[in-house]
């Protein structure tokens, strides 16, 4: 699902009738550009229109986005309850240091250092935070 989810949104996509565009792009994209399509034709128009058709339409849009993004909350919040990676391993090698394997290895010394840089967001301090995550 958090696939399906996609990428964040950074402005509005081409929503045209060949499948193949919509497809290839997540749905927090496609919806955020149908909730903000609706809202220039209906509430944000001029004149506005406000009629309950268009209202529960809008209402539906931002239901389901605020769905997906609980989704990408609830996960990271799971994530932060137990942040080790979960495999299977015939190996006793590797399944005695399963629990001190994390997901930004790499990247942080320790889990310690990895749950403090989520907990403290992106550094906008150097670099700015305007770019999409690598």
């Amino acid at each position: 699902m958090l696939i399906q989810a996609g990428e964040r949104y950074e402005g509005d996509i081409a929503l045209n009738p060949d499948g193949t565009s919509v497809n290839s792009v997540g749905l927090i994209e496609v919806y955020s550009t149908v909730l903000n399509r609706g809202k220039r034709l209906s509430i944000e128009g001029f004149p506005p229109v406000g009629n309950d058709p268009a209202n529960n339409a809008l209402l539906l849009a931002a239901s389901r986005l605020s769905d997906l993004y609980m989704l990408l909350g609830n996960e990271a919040f799971s994530d932060a309850q137990d942040p080790t990676i979960g495999f299977f391993s015939d190996s006793l090698e590797f399944g005695t240091v399963g629990t001190s394997i994390f997901a930004f290895q790499n990247q942080l010394d320790s889990l310690l250092e990895e749950e403090l840089a989520l907990l403290r967001g992106r550094d906008d301090s150097a670099s700015g935070v305007g770019a999409k995550p690598v």
